[in-house]
């Protein structure tokens, strides 16, 4: 379940994690509020971390900067 595609676009997917991660929270948390597989969550935070898009902090995983446009997005959809 990639997160984004062969473009470099946030999917739906990639969207929504983002938007869960607003605040930051454990991966668990995340699963829970968007409904997806713990395993699904996991890959897809791990390649948003690669992009520089999320970064691990001492309360859990939050969105940066830079990926906080395409979790905006995710809230105005």
């Amino acid at each position: 379940m990639p997160c984004m595609d062969a473009s470099g676009e946030l999917t739906e997917k990639g969207r929504a994690i983002l938007a869960a991660l607003l605040e930051p929270a454990s991966m668990e948390s995340v699963a829970e509020r968007t409904t997806l597989p713990l395993y699904q969550v996991r890959a897809a935070v791990r390649e948003m971390e690669e992009a520089g898009l999320v970064k691990q902090s001492e309360a859990g995983f939050v969105a940066v900067s830079a990926g906080l446009a395409g979790a905006r997005e995710k809230r105005e959809t």
